[in-house]
């Protein structure tokens, strides 16, 4: 989602030759699966999912909330897991064999099931005054998707509703751009021209079911103020988000879908002027250039107390 993405092979080739190829002690823990990596702003959990599969104890501070429903999905997903949710999901919604559950999900969502308004009233308003995101008929889709979320006993299968939260979410930035320049489509609200009109004006879909290669395990996912040291750390990786913008707005949509946030937000809490974004709802102050070196010492020192 964010840039640590793209510094991926980089972090997985310092990690080999740097680190594990000159230590022949955290090499042997690396090879028998206890050797320990904190990400100290995980934001996405790109990083952590990834070192994850590649055989570290993961530990994940400073997570955005959205990104919990990828983690987890990406940590515990198997094949026999999923198979085995989605037999007992039929079972429990009544949906035959012969049916897709994909397709079932889909055509839920298109039609209207009692949801609130609040994408559509938020980020697809009809009066020209207000910045939007989401065409009105998208924007419906994606309150059914909430109200499904939010409504619907996912208790006994939370495989599935981890998929399904996952699916929606990243719909919602292939339809809107949400986790990039978060630009409105239309060019007079400051769209780039040539915007992917055709990409946003249909309705999204969830895709079929995908499941996570690699090994299977749990990592640990904490926010800054609660973090807790484990005995001992071997690579501590930091890596602080660009800007409060990203956690201001862009990924503020993503978040009150997997919050379920029906809230009205107050005109005094709006971000920028734009519709329904609170300013700091979702801040961190590893964005902040005035509070990142605070927020950075008192990290070390907790750690600190907490390993000694």
């Amino acid at each position: 989602m964010g840039s640590q993405r793209y510094q991926l092979n980089d972090l997985s080739n310092i990690l080999q030759l740097g680190v594990l190829d000159q230590d022949p002690v955290l090499r042997a823990k690396h090879i028998q699966g206890n050797a320990s990596f904190i990400d100290t702003c995980s934001g996405s959990g790109a990083v952590s999912i990834h070192l994850r599969q590649a055989g570290w104890l993961v530990q994940s501070i400073d997570s955005e909330p959205y990104a919990w429903y990828w983690n987890y999905y990406a940590m515990h997903c198997t094949n026999e897991s999923l198979e085995e949710e989605l037999k007992r999901y039929r079972e429990l919604q009544g949906i035959p064999m012969e049916v897709c559950v994909v397709d079932w999900w889909n055509n839920m969502l298109k039609q209207s099931n009692g949801a609130k308004p609040h994408f559509e009233k938020h980020y697809a308003p009809n009066d020209s005054c207000t910045r939007m995101y989401y065409q009105p008929h998208v924007a419906r889709w994606i309150d059914n998707a909430l109200h499904m979320h939010t409504t619907y006993s996912w208790e006994d299968t939370p495989l599935l509703h981890a998929f399904f939260v996952s699916e929606v979410l990243q719909a919602m930035i292939k339809a809107a751009n949400t986790s990039g320049t978060m630009k409105s489509f239309y060019s007079q609200w400051g769209g780039p021209t040539g915007h992917r009109l055709n990409d946003i004006t249909q309705c999204p879909s969830i895709r079929p079911i995908w499941s996570i290669a690699g090994p299977v395990g749990e990592a640990l996912v904490q926010d800054a103020t609660t973090f807790k040291a484990p005995d001992q750390t071997d690579v501590i990786y930091f890596n602080p988000p660009s800007s409060v913008h990203q956690y201001a707005s862009c990924y503020h949509l993503l978040n009150v879908f997997v919050n379920g946030d029906y809230k009205e937000p107050k005109s005094s809490e709006l971000h920028g002027g734009k519709s329904g974004i609170s300013s700091d709802a979702y801040s961190s102050p590893f964005s902040k250039y005035t509070t990142v070196t605070q927020a950075w010492n008192q990290w070390i020192e907790q750690a600190q107390m907490q390993a000694s």
